[in-house]
């Protein structure tokens, strides 16, 4: 998935902040054909060797780092993927880009650290989630990132019917033998065929929800399905993700672009998430009445090391920063990353979910985050 493998790059990226580190934003619409790079492109590589040559004195390695943040470059638009952004990253130990479907500033950072506060901040502040649309013979997986549906497969998530039962059996369902029958008899064969199938449904139904769970449970997105009446109801009946759903959709998208899906779900979701909204102040109000709701952002950091945090709560307009190791983390310290971005982020590889919500919802309770933690 699209925004665990960020989280994960975002993570490899912070262990190789050795020597300098340099950090490039751009768009990947730039050209460079056999001749070599486009005025535009070139004028982003000018800036990057002059942003070079004004901070690395060695000229020995003021070469090395135009020759690989070059290459870099190069190997990145011959990729022509289109995604909204791209992230470079150079230091001694670390050379690599990745495609980001976040909007980020165009920016070349040259310092002790690598500049990831707008890809986190982006990351962090962006709507997720997953759309999932039933079929029984083309099933299809979307991650959502604001208003655009990126199609993706999961590995070992059935696409039809004849991924849980064989084309045989199927075509032995739906192809009985054509034979002389009362009319009586033929309803009976019809209603034998629509039991059969009924259970083939339910069979893959429960196939997807396995590999839907697996999905879920390394990253904390909601879920909007959309399929017909008969394969809604019968998914409600099986799932075991029903508090990761946000909406269940009437509708028949098995072959629509990805734009009429979004279209069509957005608004849906949007009003999910609001009516969820209400709930979280609920759901804060009581657990802080039961004396449940954590509230100290470094003991927060402890209970998320520990795996010990059922929900989290972040206010999304905070500014303070925080400096942060495996053991301790230290509000106003000299971190380059907002608090509550690093409780978002050490959330999100723990498969937390975490709502981000305005100033006002949080201060009542005198803090930039709260917490309920499990129950044991």
């Amino acid at each position: 998935m699209i925004t665990e493998l960020l989280s994960r790059r975002l993570r490899r990226v912070r262990e190789f902040e050795e020597g300098t580190c340099l950090t490039l934003f751009t768009k990947p619409d730039y050209e460079w054909g056999e001749e070599g790079p486009s005025e535009e492109a070139q004028k982003v590589l000018n800036e990057v060797y002059q942003a070079i040559e004004q901070h690395i004195p060695e000229e020995e390695k003021q070469q090395q780092y135009k020759e690989k943040i070059t290459n870099m470059f190069q190997d990145c638009l011959a990729s022509k993927k289109k995604y909204i952004s791209v992230a470079h990253f150079l230091s001694n130990a670390l050379e690599i880009y990745f495609h980001v479907p976040l909007e980020l500033p165009y920016k070349i950072v040259i310092d002790k650290r690598f500049y990831l506060e707008p890809v986190l901040f982006a990351l962090n502040r962006t709507t997720h989630y997953i759309v999932v649309v039933l079929s029984d013979k083309n099933t299809r997986f979307f991650e959502g990132v604001n208003e655009t549906l990126i199609e993706y497969q999961p590995r070992n998530a059935p696409k039809a019917f004849k991924d849980v039962v064989s084309e045989f059996d199927l075509k032995q369902i739906l192809n009985p033998p054509d034979i002389p029958m009362s009319e009586e008899d033929r309803k009976m064969m019809e209603r034998s065929i629509a039991i059969q199938l009924e259970g083939v449904l339910i069979k893959f139904l429960k196939k997807l929800d396995d590999s839907l769970c697996r999905i879920l449970e390394r990253e904390p997105l909601r879920m909007v399905v959309v399929g017909t009446e008969q394969q809604i109801r019968h998914y409600k009946e099986i799932t075991r993700m029903r508090d990761r759903i946000a909406a269940f959709v009437m509708g028949l998208y098995e072959y629509a672009p990805a734009e009429e899906v979004a279209e069509f779900v957005l608004p849906v979701l949007q009003d999910a998430l609001r009516a969820e909204e209400q709930m979280v102040h609920y759901e804060l109000e009581s657990a802080d009445m039961a004396g449940m709701l954590e509230k100290d952002p470094e003991k927060i950091w402890q209970l998320l090391q520990e795996e010990k945090v059922q929900r989290l709560f972040l206010n999304k307009e905070a500014t303070l920063t925080a400096e942060v190791s495996d053991e301790q983390f230290s509000i106003n310290g000299k971190g380059t990353f907002l608090a509550t971005d690093w409780l978002a982020l050490k959330a999100s590889e723990q498969g937390c979910f975490f709502h981000w919500l305005p100033a006002s919802v949080l201060e009542p309770y005198g803090t930039i985050a709260a917490a309920i933690p499990k129950t044991e």
